[in-house]
């Protein structure tokens, strides 16, 4: 009975989240606006690649962009990017967040570069 009302649980969720990931064609990429928000409201967006068997998922810089543009100390920022590399694994490159993962695990990947995206947001 659990198992039924937990597969109906994520159907739900799943049906809800579908509509509200809005995909926007990039020029070598898909851009994703999710649902989820910065404190200020603004839409989280990630970026899509795909490279042979893999798929890069990066916020091409926007989260450090925001705190820093809110005011967060350059060095603060630093900071958090260096947690954010080991808490989400995510593949250090400048200010970018971005994991490298395998098309099966995409959503993993999508939910990575949010919550660290995410987690810079609490600095403004």
């Amino acid at each position: 009975m659990i198992g039924i009302e937990c597969n109906t649980l994520v159907e739900q969720l799943m049906s809800q989240l579908e509509p509200r990931i809005m995909p926007e064609p990039g020029q070598s990429e898909c851009v994703l606006r999710t649902p989820f928000l910065y404190p200020d409201n603004t839409p989280i967006i990630v970026f899509v690649q795909v490279e042979e068997e893999k798929v890069i998922v990066s916020d091409h810089g926007e989260a450090s962009d925001y705190v820093f543009l809110n005011g967060a100390d350059p060095g603060v920022v630093e900071s958090r990017l260096k947690l954010a590399v080991q808490r989400y694994r995510l593949t250090p490159l400048d200010d970018e967040l971005i994991v490298e993962a395998d098309l099966a695990s995409l959503a993993s990947a999508v939910l990575s570069v949010v919550g660290a995206a995410q987690d810079f947001g609490y600095l403004v």
